[in-house]
């Protein structure tokens, strides 16, 4: 059969762009959606309301946390493998994260955030979506807020 959809969007508002004249044999061998973008893509910022490291990814890919300070678990939901995510920590005080072996950082060792009057960023990217997810994480340090 020949594919002819150009844009599929489903009930639970999944979009899938790109799949018109593509043949398939069987229906093991149906092409992945392909999406193209000419200029910008972004992700909204969402402003995490609660002050803590609890993220519903399904809010945004780039997550803010303004008035951060304490001890607080990673707690992530709604990881998608391949996925990029950056969260931005404002902290109002010292910060201890605990990260719950959820991330995997460069050298083996998580970074330690720089405390009040500061902004840290963490970049993470999802390399499987079981759980929580997991990740390899990277950090930028030491923002003036």
């Amino acid at each position: 059969p020949y594919i002819q959809d150009l844009l599929k969007v489903s009930n639970a508002g999944t979009v899938e762009i790109g799949l018109t004249g593509q043949y398939q044999t069987d229906s093991t061998k149906i092409p992945a959606p392909v999406l193209k973008v000419n200029g910008q893509a972004y992700s909204v910022l969402y402003a995490q309301p609660n002050n803590n490291l609890t993220f519903d990814w399904n809010e945004s890919n780039i997550q803010t946390v303004t008035a951060l300070t304490g001890a607080h678990t990673f707690t992530p939901t709604n990881p998608k493998i391949g996925a990029t995510y950056i969260i931005t920590l404002a902290q109002t005080g010292a910060v201890t994260p605990n990260w719950n072996s959820l991330v995997k950082w460069p050298a083996a060792t998580a970074p330690t955030l720089t405390g009040a009057g500061k902004t840290d960023i963490i970049t993470l990217i999802c390399y499987n979506e079981t759980g929580a997810g997991l990740y390899y994480g990277t950090s930028t340090l030491d923002f003036t807020t």
